[in-house]
């Protein structure tokens, strides 16, 4: 009967080997052999757009995004953005649905709404799971670039000065 050396690696080990692999065109993965690649998701200008409507509709409590006007241009990315810590979900998710509908802008995403902080310009996703932030930072009118005007986008619901509200709104 014929033995056959079997690598032995820890977890840990196997994990940082995908990291190493997937990192330029992916990799299959040993285990499942499911493609494993790590993707930089930009934080998009469609996605500062609709943090904005966001703020603008937030009165304190969820807001259910499929009655915002703005919900009809929105393919679900914007839900990448909890991964930077700029909305937060709530509620429970519906039968034969991805995720809750109900959604709310965080402290942090009301300031960088305001343009009183920055975030980075990218994470890093592996497996569906965030890995990491880019190190280079932007603020929201970086991310709108020259497809939208922070100014026109904000000015029609008086939202620069009703920030002071939305943060009393979240308890700051």
């Amino acid at each position: 009967m014929q033995s056959f050396a079997v690598p032995v690696m820890t977890l840990e080990q196997a994990k940082r080997q995908m990291r190493e692999k997937s990192k330029k065109k992916g990799s299959s993965c040993p285990c499942c052999g499911r493609l494993v690649k790590l993707y930089r998701r930009k934080l998009s200008a469609e996605m500062s757009v609709f943090l904005i409507a966001l703020c603008r509709e937030f009165v304190g409590e969820l807001i259910d995004i499929r009655r915002m006007h703005s919900w009809r241009y929105q393919r679900g990315d914007f839900a990448y953005l909890a991964h930077w810590g700029l909305v937060e979900t709530g509620g429970e998710c519906e039968p034969r649905k991805r995720g809750s509908a109900m959604w709310r802008p965080t402290q942090k995403g009301i300031d960088f709404v305001a343009r009183e902080t920055l975030v980075p310009s990218h994470i890093h996703m592996l497996c569906g799971e965030l890995l990491g932030f880019a190190e280079h930072q932007v603020g929201i009118k970086d991310t709108l670039g020259s497809e939208f005007d922070y100014d026109e986008l904000m000015a029609p619901a008086g939202v620069v000065p009703e920030i002071q509200e939305l943060r009393e709104l979240n308890g700051k």
